[in-house]
Formats: structure tokens, C-alpha cells, sequence
């Protein structure tokens, strides 16, 4: 499957130089145990746990700014996929099909 939300705004909402992002994972197994993090360097700027299947959430991020994604599988069985959205475009998308996924972007 590919994780995409089930109502991504079709503009960018953004409040000062604020910008909301859609964090989307979707998993065949127990989503209790994916949990994912959005970090500025080693310093957690927001953080969650897959509560439901599909899981989707908004998070506003200051624009300009680089961050990382971290997404954590400890399912036995690691067969996760994520995207993050910015209205109606993907910025980042992967799978976590190993214990750890970790990738950059810039709102």
C-alpha cells in the first residue's frame, strides 16, 4: 500500500512562519509499536505512536528549517510505509522495513 492521508489539504496552510505537515504511516502489523519522531540535530521537535491504521496526524513546523524524520518499527514483522504531506505534495515518503528509517527535509 501507500500511505497517503484520506483528506490532504489542497494548499499549504501555514500560520506566521508556521507550515503543517500531514505525518501519514500505514502498517500490516501492530501499529502501537511504530512510533516516529520530527527533529531538529539530536533535539525532538515533535513525536508520536501510531495509535490506528491508518495513522495520520498534523504537526506545525517552523518554515525554512531543515528536519529529520525517524521513524521506529519494533514489530517483529517490519512492514511499514510513511509519508509526510505539505498540502497536496509529498515531501518525503519510505518504507521501514528494517528496525529504523531516518530522512531529511526542509519546509
Amino acid at each position: 500500500p501507500i500511505a497517503s492521508p484520506t483528506g490532504a489539504p489542497t494548499t499549504s496552510p501555514t500560520t506566521g512562519n508556521k507550515v503543517t505537515v500531514k505525518v501519514v504511516i500505514e502498517t500490516f502489523h501492530d501499529p502501537q509499536q511504530v512510533t516516529w519522531k520530527i527533529k531538529i540535530g539530536t533535539t525532538n521537535v515533535a513525536t508520536g505512536r501510531a495509535n490506528g491504521n491508518p495513522y495520520e496526524i498534523n504537526v506545525d513546523l517552523d518554515a525554512g528549517t531543515e528536519y529529520k524524520f525517524v521513524i521506529i518499527d519494533n514489530n517483529t514483522v517490519k512492514d511499514t510505509f510513511y509519508e509526510l504531506w505539505r498540502g497536496g505534495d509529498v515531501l518525503i515518503d519510505g518504507d521501514d522495513f528494517g528496525r529504523r528509517d531516518i530522512k531529511m527535509f526542509r519546509v
